[in-house]
């Protein structure tokens, strides 16, 4: 018993790893954006969004880490899987629009449009299912 754990933890480390890194880095982008408080953080702030989004969706597709979490989480972890994997891309863009000068803005106010709009149809979708 005890090496089958080993064994589905070793195969679990690196995202495990992964998705505690970002998440850090995330946390400390956005809170070193508010310390600063001047203008040109707004991409800071954008940056640690994208970066906690994605090491909290690489922590929540762990089993390892679905298993030591409380039951009211493990209930929510579903539906705020969907909702972050829904709207990373969105909070890309907008990081990416902080950073445009130009008529590429417009092109990208689009893509966040359509993000958007995928995002909500997609949890409409899954909330329909569940």
């Amino acid at each position: 018993m005890q090496d089958q754990v080993l064994a589905m933890l070793r195969g679990q480390l690196a995202d495990i790893i992964l998705g505690g890194v970002f998440l850090f880095i995330g946390l400390a982008a956005c809170g070193i954006a508010a310390i600063r408080r001047r203008s040109g953080v707004r991409v800071l702030i954008w940056f640690g969004i994208w970066s906690a989004m994605y090491g909290t969706v690489e922590l929540t597709e762990s089993p390892a880490i679905v298993a030591v979490s409380p039951h009211w989480l493990q209930i929510s972890l579903p539906f705020l899987d969907v909702s972050i994997q829904s709207f990373i891309v969105v909070v890309a863009w907008v990081g990416f629009l902080e950073l445009s000068i130009g008529k590429i803005r417009f092109l990208i106010w689009a893509l966040i449009s359509l993000g958007l709009a995928t995002g909500v149809a997609a949890i409409t979708f899954f909330h329909g299912l569940s």
